[in-house]
């Protein structure tokens, strides 16, 4: 079967936002006078950039964390990790004649802010703007599909989480795993290209 786009998760496979995460809630808590909160960076997971710490501060309205990410949104990317494959993957896939997109769960402005800082360039983006479910539902990748014009068996989503995986299967896509099982499961972005040629990945 031939594939005709690939679709990307953006956080955790084409960026990495632990530390942006991190550093992030640590000046969120000094605003508020409080110690830096001690986290992990393994700790903090995809979905970290959902995160509401309001059980730590006793004021509701100052403790909406999304809103605050908005605001301080040059720190947040300014310690985001963009994975060292992603812009030359983005660009051979696009020689190759192979179509893009980011689906992400992610705010679609603040997604659309990331990828234009870091320089890459999908066909498409669709991320969080309230008209769709966000995965586990397949909802924003049949809508990735209706944009491209491409059915969801002629496309590979990459993703790094159980609601990818999900999302995928439910879609009737194929699932690269990056980092965790799937149809095919890949530890570097650029093995999904011999996943392309139908060699799988590379060993």
């Amino acid at each position: 079967m031939e594939l005709r786009a690939v679709f990307f998760d953006l956080d955790g496979v084409l960026i990495d936002s632990s530390n942006a995460n991190m550093a992030l809630m640590n000046h969120f808590a000094k605003d508020l006078d409080n110690a830096s909160i001690e986290i992990s960076s393994s700790g903090i997971s995809s979905d970290s950039i959902e995160y509401n710490p309001r059980s730590q501060y006793q004021d509701p309205a100052r403790s909406n964390f999304k809103e605050y990410l908005i605001n301080y949104a040059d720190i947040y990317i300014q310690n985001l990790v963009q994975n060292s494959e992603a812009k030359q993957l983005l660009d051979t896939l696009d020689s190759d004649g192979i179509l893009s997109a980011v689906v992400t769960n992610s705010d679609a402005e603040m997604a659309r802010t990331i990828l234009e800082t870091k320089n890459l360039f999908p066909n498409i983006l669709v991320g969080d703007d309230g008209r769709y479910r966000k995965k586990p539902a397949p909802d924003m990748i049949f809508r990735a599909c209706e944009l491209l014009n491409v059915p969801p068996w002629e496309i590979m989503y990459v993703g790094d989480s159980q609601s990818d995986y999900d999302a995928a299967m439910a879609a009737g896509c194929l699932f690269v795993g990056f980092g965790i099982s799937g149809n095919f499961t890949i530890s570097k972005l650029s093995e999904i290209l011999n996943i392309l040629k139908g060699a799988g990945p590379s060993s």
